[in-house]
């Protein structure tokens, strides 16, 4: 099973470079999923009746007092849940083993990483880690008050290159600065090498690395 943790700051395209890199992997021939670190508490509201789409306010207020009730209980509640998630996932994947039919390993990509312990949860499963910078362009409400919220803390550090207290988180970056198509080209070009785990030393990938790699290919 591979994981990979996807962190930035919120609205960079997180959710858009998950769903990139989940068509790469199957194209080859990798069983992709998504699980956000949020799934666990998605799932609880659900149960009781509320969804983002039908009932928004609800599942906001559910979201808040429910989540903020299980971390008091205990901090790394919803991080425990994620972690039944991945591993019933694991379990899954061994049977699929087992049957008489060509097998796909598991990718999951994980496109909310927000804090240090959910970088250390995905470390457990051995997971490729990748932010993503905005680069030069400007994203929705960049200077929104909200933005100071400690769930942006760890993103607005890294995002600001203060090494000195994220040092060797996320070693991979990727700048989503350009058309959702330089995205995909981007992704296209440097999914296979994560993978398969030809870069012996961490990757921050720009559109260069894209023009470099065609230029050696003539």
């Amino acid at each position: 099973m591979i994981v990979v943790m996807i962190g930035g700051k919120a609205r960079v395209g997180k959710s858009t470079l998950a769903a990139l890199i989940s068509k790469k992997a199957y194209d080859l021939g990798l069983w992709p999923k998504v699980i956000s670190m949020a799934t666990p508490i998605r799932e609880a509201a659900r149960a009781a009746g509320y969804t983002k789409d039908e009932t928004p306010e609800a599942y906001r207020k559910f979201c808040q007092e429910v989540g903020a009730a299980k971390r008091a209980e205990d901090p790394e509640y919803w991080v425990k849940e994620w972690a039944k998630c991945i591993e019933a996932e694991l379990a899954k994947e061994e049977e699929r083993l087992k049957e008489d039919a060509p097998f796909a390993e598991t990718i999951i990509l994980v496109d909310d990483c927000r804090y240090m312990n959910e970088v250390a949860a995905g470390r457990d499963w051995g997971s490729i880690e990748v932010f993503v910078h905005q680069g030069t362009r400007e994203i929705e409400d960049e200077d929104g008050e909200w933005r100071e919220h400690e769930s942006e803390e760890l993103a607005n550090a890294i995002d600001t290159d203060d090494k000195d207290v994220f040092k060797g988180v996320f070693p991979n970056r990727l700048f989503n600065c350009g058309t959702l198509q330089e995205l995909e080209d981007l992704v296209n070009f440097v999914v296979p090498e994560w993978i398969q785990g030809k870069f012996p030393e961490p990757l921050v990938a720009t559109r260069l690395e894209i023009l470099l790699a065609q230029a050696r290919s003539i």
